[in-house]
C-alpha cells in the first residue's frame, strides 16, 4: 500500500500495489538511472490507484503493470528470496492506458 499525502489532509491518493512491482521499479530506478535523474511518482502506479480489490489475494498472484522503462531494466533485475519475478516477458503490444504491460507475478 502506497499513500500519497494531499496537502489539504482530506484528499489522499492510496495504491494498492504487489510488492514485486514496487521492487521492480525501484530497482529499475537504481540501476537504470535517467539522465537527467527523474523522481518516482503517482504515474509508476496509477493503475492501481484505489485497486482495494487487490488486498483480497495474495501479492504474486495480483497483474503487474509496468511503465516501460521499468520493463527493459526487468532482464537486469536481481530478484531476493521471496521474490518471484515476472514469469514471462512484456509484449510491446501489451501497453495499456497508464504506460504498462500486463505481467504475472514468478510464483
Amino acid at each position: 500500500m502506497l499513500v500519497s499525502l494531499a496537502a489539504d489532509e482530506v484528499h489522499h491518493t492510496f495504491y494498492v500495489v504487489p510488492r514485486d512491482v514496487v521492487y521492480a521499479t525501484v530497482r529499475a530506478h537504481q540501476i537504470s538511472p535517467a539522465k537527467p535523474p527523474v523522481r518516482l511518482g503517482p504515474v509508476e502506479y496509477a493503475f492501481y490507484e484505489d485497486r482495494w480489490e487487490l488486498m483480497e489475494q495474495p501479492s504474486w498472484a495480483a497483474p503487474w503493470r509496468m511503465r516501460p522503462w521499468v520493463q527493459r531494466a526487468l532482464p537486469r533485475i536481481e530478484w531476493p528470496d521471496g521474490h518471484g519475478g515476472p514469469r514471462r516477458t512484456p509484449s510491446p503490444t501489451a501497453m495499456t492506458e497508464h504506460g504498462g504491460s500486463l505481467l504475472r507475478s514468478g510464483r
